[in-house]
């Protein structure tokens, strides 16, 4: 409300992200109420997986909804058509890292360019390595609008501490990502960062990892 009462929507561009918290039955209520603040957009306003919700709600949404999500875990040209043709939303948010890569961004790409849909992408646990690829791999994509990329917490609040992976991770991504995807540590040169013990940073104190073989090399 601050930001709307000394700058207009042309000066400042709002987006927010519900990360799907939004009671479908009172979802579309909430962005009533949020319309007034002249958003550009609203991350997953409801829980993925809920194609018929969904779909009325960007039907009858006051500004426009952005999928996130929802992408997760659809593979497959079909599959993904069948999905943007489903819900029709008005944009997509893509994540390189989770959505096959490259190459499965620039099949979302095309998909949703030819049904008229915006996209835009952003970042999500890559490395430094990772984010750079991303962020070059956006810059030649040459779209205008703003991405996502998250570069700023690259450099800044990046310490690899116990507490930043908690909160920006695995309290984050527990529900719809980390307990369907096997994941393995590989830090980048921050996690090695703050006071810690450079040999045992405390990206690998919390992971439970294998030591004699179990997944599947030596016994």
């Amino acid at each position: 409300r601050f930001i709307r009462q000394n700058f207009d929507a042309k000066t400042i561009e709002i987006r927010v992200d519900a990360n799907g918290a939004f009671d479908s039955k009172e979802a579309l209520s909430k962005l009533n109420q949020l319309a007034e603040f002249e958003l550009h957009s609203i991350e997953q306003p409801i829980k993925a997986n809920q194609l018929q919700e969904m779909k009325l709600l960007c039907q009858q949404t006051p500004f426009p909804i952005a999928l996130d999500e929802e992408l997760i875990g659809v593979f497959g040209v079909e599959n993904k058509r069948k999905l943007l043709e489903e819900i029709q939303p008005q944009y997509i948010i893509l994540k390189p890292s989770l959505v096959g890569g490259f190459k499965g961004t620039l099949e979302w790409i095309s998909i949703a360019a030819s049904l008229n849909i915006g996209w835009w992408i952003t970042s999500a646990l890559e490395s430094n390595i990772g984010l750079n690829a991303i962020t070059q791999f956006t810059y030649t994509l040459n779209n205008p609008m703003p991405q996502g990329l998250g570069t700023g917490g690259l450099y800044t609040n990046n310490n690899g501490k116990d507490e930043e992976y908690q909160k920006n991770v695995f309290d984050f991504y527990q529900e719809d990502f980390l307990r369907n995807t096997a994941c393995f540590p590989s830090p980048g040169n921050h996690d090695y960062a703050g006071k810690n013990d450079s040999s045992l940073p405390p990206y690998f104190q919390l992971f439970t990892l294998p030591t004699n073989g179990e997944a599947g090399g030596v016994p």
